[in-house]
């Protein structure tokens, strides 16, 4: 009877043992699954952020080229001329 009290006693506690390590696995499992979400959302924005990069430096480039090959300036208000139209000029035929 002791002996069936000890076996009964070792298999509840492996049961037990069974349950615990099976939760910890789901939970292990769970957040697994968040953690690869979140990689997939970064690298995505990691994707995004790369074009915009690449679309900046191309910007950058050719204005870098306008400057010193064709000595081009950005458009300042200092020199840019506004030239307004008159209401003569501006009546059609």
């Amino acid at each position: 009877m002791t002996r069936n009290l000890f076996v009964l006693a070792v298999l509840v506690g492996a049961s037990m043992m069974l349950v615990v390590s099976t939760h910890r696995a789901r939970t292990v499992f769970a957040e697994l699954q968040q953690a690869k979400a979140v990689q997939r959302q970064l690298d995505v924005q990691y994707r995004r952020l790369e074009a915009a990069r690449q679309q900046l430096s191309k910007n950058l480039a050719v204005e870098r080229l306008a400057q010193t090959r064709l000595q081009m300036r950005a458009a300042t208000p200092e020199v840019t001329e506004y030239v307004r139209q008159t209401a003569a000029a501006g009546a059609r035929p």
